[in-house]
């Protein structure tokens, strides 16, 4: 019986700077980011540009797009003065175009470009809107509203919850930077209409209070051979387990696989909070005589973050093959991606050869925001309880 040693692909493509990746033979190990440095101390004598790029993470290349959206972000605060445009973003919001609960400038301005104390607000928002998808690849700038889905839940479970009085002049933060932490500087609006640093914006604070997320949507793309899964919805499904099928944890040949059970030790690293809800995909392959092939590659929908909270453990309870260990071996590799978007790229998953053939791989399409999580070998001899250890999570068979 083949037995493989090595079990772990640690593949996880980070925001920021990495001192290096060390692979020998079947071992990838990722080191950490070389920025330790504090958080930034916000100086409302620096320009925001200056700010936002003094912050210790950081995806912006340069002052262009942050100013713009630093404009963007001075109309929206302007707007949110008045009641009646709070009241609209939270319940636009609550259409959750894109999947999250976000609300483009777009529709800003088609609901208020004709309403006369907007039309200031509005006319520099289309101007601003356009010029930030220039500048950056067509996505079209969002506000993304943490506590919809706060005040959503709450109604649904019959809580009482006055939306009449529920909502405030919002604190704005911009998508893309932030504290070691994974807070970001909030800002409001000083009496001369310059934007100031206001406090440190948690994730349990945007979800608890009034704050504006500005920044970008996501558009994700899939190749033609992805396959689309119907999981359990987003408020109801998933749930725990330790794995494993009836009263055994050996697997016997032929027997159904089943995957997408996770494990999020770290969710802030996988998906900042600015980003919303998580869009996984996993990809399960093989080695065919001595090729490597694709066995499943498979998209999850967007998921609440509340569900991968406190290392639950989350079910997409998903059927993956009958492992036959003549057509399928002795072992496969499972690798994990959270989807972000972007330019075309693609992911060559490593794999030792089947029966001492020589190591062999397979290239998946992705976009280069996407983050590759990582990959581990499943073999057919491992315990049906094992938590198999990749970048920020873990997964399980069952």
């Amino acid at each position: 019986m083949e037995v493989l040693t090595v079990k772990l692909f640690n593949m996880k493509k980070l925001k920021t700077p990495l001192l290096g990746l060390l692979f020998s033979g079947l071992l990838l190990t990722s080191s950490c980011s070389n920025n330790e440095n504090d958080d930034v101390v916000i100086e409302n004598t620096k320009s925001f540009e200056q700010q936002i790029l003094e912050l210790p993470h950081n995806s912006f290349e340069g002052t262009e797009l942050i100013k713009l959206y630093a404009e963007a972000m001075k109309e929206v605060l302007i707007m949110a003065k008045e009641p009646e445009f709070r009241h609209f973003v939270y319940h636009k919001s609550l259409d959750q175009d894109g999947g999250d609960y976000n609300v483009y400038l777009d529709d800003m301005v088609a609901k208020y470009k004709k309403l006369g104390k907007f039309t200031k607000s509005t006319s520099k928002l289309l101007k601003l809107s356009s010029e930030i998808k220039s500048a950056n690849g067509g996505l079209r700038p969002i506000v993304f509203f943490p506590k919809a889905e706060t005040i959503e839940d709450a109604i649904r479970e019959g809580k009482s919850y006055n939306i009449a009085k529920s909502f405030v002049e919002p604190v704005a933060v911009l998508k893309g930077a932030y504290n070691n932490d994974y807070s970001v500087p909030g800002y409001t609006l000083n009496s001369n209409g310059d934007l100031i640093y206001n406090r440190n914006v948690t994730e349990e604070d945007a979800w608890e209070n009034d704050v504006y997320v500005i920044g970008e949507e996501e558009i994700i793309i899939y190749d033609s051979d992805t396959e689309f899964i119907v999981a359990p919805d987003d408020l109801n499904g998933g749930g725990g387990g330790s794995g494993g099928s009836g009263s055994s944890n050996i697997r016997t040949d032929s027997r159904a696989e089943h995957g997408g059970l996770v494990q999020v030790t770290d969710l802030n690293a996988i998906e900042h909070w600015f980003s919303g809800k998580l869009e996984f995909k996993l990809v399960v392959t093989g080695v065919s005589g001595s090729a490597g092939t694709v066995i499943r590659n498979l998209a999850y929908p967007k998921r609440r973050r509340k569900n991968f909270k406190n290392q639950a453990w989350y079910d997409y309870g998903t059927f993956l093959f009958n492992w036959n260990k003549s057509n399928l071996g002795n072992w496969n590799v499972e690798s994990w991606f959270e989807l972000d978007g972007g330019k075309s790229s693609e992911v060559t998953i490593t794999m030792p050869g089947q029966n001492g053939a020589p190591t062999t791989s397979v290239k998946i399409p992705s976009q280069d925001r996407d983050d590759n999580l990582g990959s581990s070998i499943v073999q057919f001899t491992d315990r049906l309880d094992q938590a198999y250890p990749i970048s920020y999570m873990n997964f399980k068979r069952k």
